[in-house]
């Protein structure tokens, strides 16, 4: 439904976005983001930070790197 759609990219909804190639969990919100925008941020980064994102993200890249040395 497009209610769904429109819901799911809805920065209220989202919060924010999680910037990639940090060390640890940021949330960029967007500029006019009220209330209910800041409190979906913290609960994403709530979320990111119980289910170890970043720790994973950094096991994930590694892992690749290593693969990539061994074949060069």
């Amino acid at each position: 439904r497009l209610s769904n759609i429109k819901k799911r990219f809805d920065y209220r909804e989202v919060g924010g976005a999680m910037l990639l190639g940090l060390s640890g969990c940021v949330i960029k919100a967007h500029g006019s983001s009220d209330a209910t925008a800041y409190k979906n941020a913290l609960e994403k980064a709530k979320t990111f930070t119980e289910h170890d994102t970043i720790g994973i993200m950094t096991r994930k890249m590694e892992s690749i790197a290593e693969a990539n040395a061994d074949n060069n």
